[in-house]
């Protein structure tokens, strides 16, 4: 392997985890600074100590003082400022590096998500609305089935039933009429917030939040939530009413990412 060949890998290798690189560059400036600061401090206590003995020169206003110490000790401070404005270059860089992804990240997403649209048009066309309902339809039962040891573990509570969330694949009780009243909950929060997220939708139908239930929902100028139910049995014969949504975006951020 030739050195030029070594070169290119290594670029890479540091070009695809750079934000980890300059965070941890980051931290480690946060640490470094603190010791070289404290360090210099020491050292410079100590050269003013030797230059005024017997507390000579301890007269006069602070800022003669500071100007008569500034010249002993200055040298002893470029240690610590380098390295601190090294870690806020590493910090500023980590954050408009990882910002930079995040936006290619959800530019794929758009794309992905036209690209997947258009295909599914055309099999719609191709099937007929029936048929390509009852595609999808097949493909929430055997993932339901598959999920048979999951559901002997979900309460179902008197007048209840079993509902499945298909965007996460998580179970719960509930009845179709408690989640629409739900939905016309969220929705009036939209209309007066301009959005809701995944996180008021999950303490509506109570069910617990996930790590990026937060960030993403619905907002009023991509539209409401609309459910779309699915109705589907487990392997002993059990009824399961299966919904997912009618589109889940970044409530902060443009491009949002239809799931249907």
């Amino acid at each position: 392997m030739t050195l030029s060949t070594l070169l290119k890998q290594g670029s890479k290798v540091v070009a695809d985890h750079a934000p980890a690189l300059l965070t941890a560059l980051g931290v480690s400036g946060t640490v470094a600074t603190a010791v070289l600061a404290s360090k210099a401090s020491y050292q410079a206590s100590e050269v003013i100590r030797a230059s005024e003995p017997d507390h000579v020169g301890a007269a006069g206003t602070r800022k003669q003082r500071i100007k008569e110490r500034f010249p002993l000790v200055w040298k002893l401070y470029v240690p610590p400022v380098t390295t601190g404005v090294v870690t806020v270059g590493a910090i500023i860089c980590a954050n408009r590096v990882s910002a930079k992804r995040v936006t290619a990240a959800y530019s794929l997403l758009a794309m992905t998500q036209q690209a997947f649209s258009e295909y599914q048009d055309e099999i719609t066309d191709m099937l007929g609305a029936k048929k390509e309902q009852a595609a999808r339809d097949n493909i929430i039962q055997k993932k339901i089935a598959g999920d048979d040891i999951e559901l002997h573990n979900v309460h179902i509570p008197e007048n209840q039933q079993l509902c499945c969330e298909v965007y996460t694949g998580r179970y719960f009780s509930g009845t179709m009429e408690g989640l629409r009243k739900s939905m016309n909950e969220l929705n009036a929060q939209i209309n007066q917030n301009k959005y809701a997220t995944l996180d008021d939708w999950y303490f509506l139908i109570d069910v617990q939040g996930t790590q990026f239930s937060d960030t993403h929902g619905w907002t009023s100028d991509r539209g409401l939530l609309d459910l779309v139910f699915t109705s589907a049995l487990t392997t002993d014969g059990k009824a399961v009413l299966a919904f997912k949504y009618n589109y889940l975006a970044p409530v902060h951020d443009p491009g949002g990412v239809c799931l249907w």
